[in-house]
């Protein structure tokens, strides 16, 4: 499996400044105002081989999945119909919107 640097930095080093480009450890820029010197490619790829660290990584992939493909089905204004129907009696867009989120979260579960 191919470790996702920008991931890890989002998750361990969300509170300092820096920047990535394609995925590529190389083209990490690591800000001089922050307080830890630039983590060494080791010291990120250790982070994806703690099972806790990688569930979170798969957690995080789930759910950005799950939005991805509810908002391009249902898009907000969508789902603010649906809303606004079913309080005015007409429940049928929110149980197409109900179902339509449960099969999105069965199709990309998280990790357990």
């Amino acid at each position: 499996m191919a470790v996702n640097i920008e991931q890890v930095l989002e998750q361990k080093y969300s509170q300092y400044q820096w920047g990535i480009k394609n995925n590529d450890y190389d083209s990490l820029e690591w800000s001089a105002n922050n307080e830890i010197p630039k983590p060494t490619y080791e010291e990120l790829i250790s982070h994806t081989e703690n099972p806790e660290d990688e569930k979170a990584v798969g957690t995080e992939n789930a759910v950005n999945e799950r939005q991805t493909q509810i908002l391009e089905h249902w898009p907000i204004e969508k789902q603010f119909e649906a809303l606004t129907e079913n309080a005015m009696g007409r429940p049928e867009k929110l149980n197409d919107l109900m179902g339509f989120i449960i099969k999105t979260k069965e199709e990309h579960p998280k990790p357990s």
